[in-house]
């Protein structure tokens, strides 16, 4: 008999969403040679909020290394982003993106990938971002195109 767990997430999932908590957003820096693209879930300072990253997937172009790292700066670009509730009121959250020629934040993981592929980088438990800090996500690639994608809850400080 198995024992498993996955109705209750569906069903604390639903409630997320239906508390307006829940939110999507992604983004694409595009390529720029002797570049890095970069993009980030940025939490800005005195939200209100902590957000609690439950997904994050990134897609590169070209064959290398794809990494997932925290930098306290919010990138320039700014991407889309939506409540799960559809018409829902819009989250603190904020996908941003930016091309540069260094890798900026904290290293936490890294994978690699081959060309066109792409990888979860969050497998278990979610990631918790304070306010006034970022969770990027990096095509380690010079040059490649890179797409990310996060799944998150915000909930009070």
């Amino acid at each position: 008999m198995l024992n498993s767990r996955a109705p209750d997430r569906a069903l604390a999932g639903i409630a997320s969403t239906i508390a307006g908590n829940s939110f999507i957003g992604g983004g694409s820096p595009g390529a720029l040679a002797a570049n890095y693209a970069q993009i980030q879930l940025w939490n800005p300072a005195a939200s209100g909020k902590i957000l609690y990253v439950q997904r994050a997937l990134i897609y590169q172009s070209a064959s290398g290394d794809v990494q997932l790292r925290s930098f306290a700066t919010a990138l320039t670009g700014v991407a889309g982003q939506a409540s799960k509730d559809l018409g829902g009121a819009a989250g603190v959250g904020q996908v941003r993106f930016q091309l540069n020629g260094a890798i900026l934040g904290t290293f936490m993981a890294q994978h690699r990938v081959l060309q066109d592929q792409d990888v979860e980088m969050i497998q278990h438990d979610a990631i918790r971002v304070p306010e006034g800090n970022g969770l990027d996500l990096v095509g380690a690639q010079l040059a490649s195109t890179a797409t990310g994608f996060f799944e998150w809850r915000e909930l009070p400080s």
